[in-house]
């Protein structure tokens, strides 16, 4: 038969004790059944950054290359406005006549639009 001494880190019982876990031994079962929780959360977010890893990957360069394209695509616009520009220039420098004629005709266009 058990005495009803206990050392640190057992735990005896003595006759007519209950089979009460010590406060000890339910903090030690919190620690390992925590540290079960962890590192099954741990297996399944690496399971999934595996499972996902790809298509962020072909998202990223599906982003890049449509940023790429924006950005040409808005050189050429850059571009041909400089270049309409400068025809606009041209025409106006080589025509003065035309070119008051068309802005007078566009003012009252413009204005009779307006009212």
């Amino acid at each position: 038969m058990q005495t009803g001494t206990q050392t640190a880190g057992t735990r005896t019982s003595s006759p007519g004790a209950g089979s009460f876990p010590t406060a000890e031994e339910m903090k030690h079962q919190a620690v390992e059944g925590a540290d079960r929780v962890a590192d099954k959360a741990h297996e399944t977010i690496d399971r999934l950054t595996q499972k996902v890893q790809p298509t962020m990957d072909a998202l990223g360069e599906k982003a890049s290359q449509a940023v790429d394209a924006v950005s040409h695509r808005a050189d050429q616009l850059r571009g041909s406005g400089e270049a309409a520009l400068e025809s606009t220039r041209n025409y106006v420098r080589e025509n003065p006549i035309a070119a008051i004629g068309i802005a007078a005709v566009a003012g009252l266009l413009l204005g009779r639009m307006r009212h």
